[in-house]
């Protein structure tokens, strides 16, 4: 009941603003103000963004400025459904939720997306650095629903693809620099060009950005919880012979954090559940140290993530078929140093940690190779694309626990090794028929193989338990995965302005290893199985008022089968398990609205209805008596504007007003429905003046403008994650 009436209060806003809009705006459907055109490539070539069968949520630059999309987290504010927030361990990774898919652990080895990461067309293997800072950036397009066809690998529920500048014959150079709350300084400089007229361009990109944290940690007496990050890319570009294109891409990043300082020690009122029935909110919470932004713990938060990307991007034309070869290498080294509990103060006034203290260390790298061919036949009535790709990782990660017994009293214990591979091998082909000027049919199939292997070790016993003496263990697993993963699909122009479509395809995500064990070999030592996905998607994208309108609507269900999830299994042992099969249907409406000369207008709407059609019995979800799956929330809404003002100044400057709104109703953070994350409604909004040729900029920018105090996940019972209050920041731009 509580998701229908959350349901018609979102339709009610939506119909209130079309009501309220709509009319007005046929009187003057006359004029010319049409809504640029969008090109994505959400299916491996370049297509107009309203007859592309998939639902996409298409960012260009100038919108990401907008609607200050400054890192992957911040997309979560403008596309419907996604759930996009920090792990506990490191602010520069993400645990992600799309469509019932969802990832919670993404700082090990081991675990991997349901959503794919992609950068230039280069899937990014791992979860840590995913929190990117999107600099030089031209588009971002997020891929809705499975992409396994085409994309494959771990693209379960969808995929997020950044797209970045590169040069050609356009040259530009620009210059960035500000300032903001928490003592944020940034900077960013980018500049592109031919080194060779009409055959060789080059450009170089370079971000900074530091700001102190908004967490004041009392037992270390400072602000905890900052952010440093550096990033710099070139690119060389080779376009100067026909039907020969090569982009070499290099990128560094470096991220120097806190960690999870934002942890927060908390209590809640009466018992801790142990039923879904019982659950307890995040809203009910009380801050141990009386503030939401203290923590408490004596541990020194830290984290760091450093990956270098490299990628050769080659495409030639071999008579009428166009063959394309993306060879990348990726390579990260992150760690993290955090205390689960936020701490805890003694009644003495000593401070300490409330149980262990994790330290991780890992190192990944990353090969990876794909050749497509792409052509047409049939006259010009297929569109065909096919392709071979290849994937290895080579991941070790080594963890270890503080455990504290008391005041001054620690010792180190739990040292545990991941040593993981995976080598992942996949062919697939997908065909677009036009049947006729309206009509097409679209087929494909992937098949994937992946085998994996572990090579680690594990304490066998936590300290004082009562067993045999203590020993490393060793854990060697080498299972192996493979699935077919097929497509078929409907297109029809209504008219020249509505396009409709209907899909059916399969995702797939491969089965993997526990590092979440703690003293438990046999955890450790258990490989759980894939997870599929069979996703129905209808969707229309019709084109209104003269071009004025983008009303983009998809209506799916993903029927998920053997879903994988993690929860805790032994004393401070978590493990993914597949804890059985469940259903989603949603629906997600994006509108895009061109009001008048200057002024633009879009609301997104997503709403999400889970159910569980069967559990495995000895899950975590089972045993709770749990209704629905982790960062799924019933219905999210995302609005927004941006204003430009006519010349003034003897025509020398504009004025450029941006504002959004995002709420995302409350989900659960667990697979066991124990805790329920109250959300609350947030504001954000940004004013620039600028030249009349855009060649200086002066903007003001702000989010959480009403300063709203929330928790945005809880991990545990002990501590739950606090959102970052009102921020501010003021940056000058130059264009050369």
């Amino acid at each position: 009941m509580y998701f229908f009436v959350k349901r018609q209060r979102a339709l009610l806003l939506a119909t209130a603003l079309s009501a309220a809009t709509l009319p007005a705006l046929a009187q003057g459907a006359a004029d010319t103000l049409t809504l640029d055109e969008i090109i994505v490539t959400a299916q491996r070539r370049q297509q107009p963004l309203q007859t592309t069968p998939v639902a996409v949520t298409a960012l260009t630059a100038a919108a990401l400025a907008d609607q200050q999309i400054g890192t992957a987290e911040d997309l979560s504010a403008v596309v419907p459904g996604l759930t996009l927030m920090p792990v506990t361990a490191s602010r520069s990774t993400l645990q992600v939720g799309l469509r019932g898919g969802s990832e919670q652990s993404g700082g090990l080895v081991t675990s991997e997306s349901a959503v794919a990461f992609y950068v230039d067309d280069v899937y990014r293997g791992r979860l840590a650095g995913s929190n990117l800072e999107l600099a030089d950036i031209q588009r971002i397009e997020v891929l809705r629903g499975p992409q396994g066809t085409l994309y494959g690998r771990n693209s379960f529920s969808g995929a997020i693809k950044v797209v970045t500048r590169t040069p050609g014959e356009d040259e530009w150079a620009e210059v960035q620099a500000g300032i903001g709350s928490h003592k944020e300084y940034h900077a960013s400089a980018s500049w592109g060009g031919d080194l060779i007229e009409d055959s060789l361009g080059a450009s170089l990109s370079v971000l900074f950005r530091d700001q102190d944290g908004y967490v004041y940690n009392e037992a270390l007496d400072r602000d905890v919880f900052g952010q440093q990050n550096l990033a710099l890319r070139g690119k060389l570009h080779f376009y100067g012979r026909d039907g020969l294109k090569a982009t070499l891409s290099v990128t560094r990043t470096q991220d120097r954090n806190d960690g999870p300082a934002n942890l927060i020690p908390v209590t809640f009122p009466g018992t801790y559940p142990t039923q879904a029935a019982n659950a307890v909110s995040t809203r009910d919470a009380t801050a141990r140290a009386g503030s939401r932004y203290v923590s408490l713990s004596t541990a020194e938060p830290d984290g760091y993530t450093d990956q270098t990307a490299v990628s050769l991007d080659i495409t030639a034309d071999w008579g009428d078929v166009t063959v394309r070869s993306i060879s990348a290498f990726v390579g990260t080294s992150d760690g993290f140093v955090f205390d689960l509990s936020g701490g805890i103060r003694d009644p003495d006034g000593t401070y300490r940690p409330n149980g262990l203290v994790r330290d991780g260390r890992g190192r990944t790298d990353q090969y990876s190779q794909e050749v497509q061919f792409q052509g047409e036949g049939l006259d010009g009535r297929l569109n065909w694309i096919t392709g071979l790709y290849y994937f290895r990782e080579e991941s070790l990660q080594v963890m270890k626990d503080v455990l504290v017994l008391g005041p001054g009293f620690s010792m180190p214990v739990l040292p545990q090794t991941i040593d993981s591979t995976t080598d992942s091998y996949a062919a697939f082909a997908q065909g677009t028929y036009d049947v006729n000027d309206r009509l097409s049919f679209t087929a494909g199939l992937r098949y994937t193989k992946d085998k994996k292997k572990l090579d680690g070790t594990i304490q066998n016993y936590l300290p004082f338990a009562p067993g045999p003496a203590i020993a490393l263990v060793p854990v060697v697993r080498e299972p192996r995965f493979s699935s077919w993963s097929p497509k078929l699909g409907l297109d029809y122009k209504f008219t020249d302005d509505i396009f409709g479509y209907a899909t059916v395809s399969r995702g797939f995500k491969a089965g993997g290893f526990n590092g979440l064990a703690v003293a438990n070999p046999v955890v450790f030592g258990t490989v759980y199985d894939p997870q599929t996905v069979w996703a129905y998607e209808a969707g229309l994208k019709a084109t209104m008022l003269d071009g004025r309108l983008r009303a983009n609507l998809s209506v799916y269900r993903n029927d998920l089968e053997d879903l994988q999830q993690t929860e805790q299994v032994a004393a401070g042992s978590y493990a993914i398990r597949n804890i059985g099969n469940a259903r989603v249907n949603g629906a997600e409406l994006e509108l895009t609205l061109r009001a008048t000369d200057g002024l633009d207008l879009f609301a997104n709407l997503g709403l999400m209805d889970d159910r569980y059609k069967s559990k495995n019995p000895l899950s975590d979800s089972a045993t709770a008596g749990a209704k629905h799956l982790p960062l799924v929330s019933p219905w999210s809404v995302q609005t927004g504007f941006t204003y430009e003002t006519p010349a003034f100044w003897q025509d020398q400057a504009r004025l450029r007003l941006s504002g959004s709104y995002q709420y995302q109703d409350d989900y659960y953070s667990t697979v066991a429905n124990l805790i329920v994350t109250d959300t609350v409604g947030l504001f954000a909004a940004s004013l620039a003046l600028l030249s009349e040729n855009d060649s200086w900029s002066l903007t003001l920018s702000g989010k959480n403008l009403t300063n709203r105090s929330y928790f945005t996940t809880a991990p545990s019972n002990a501590a739950l994650a606090v959102g970052e209050p009102r921020t501010w920041t003021l940056t000058a731009g130059y264009k050369f």
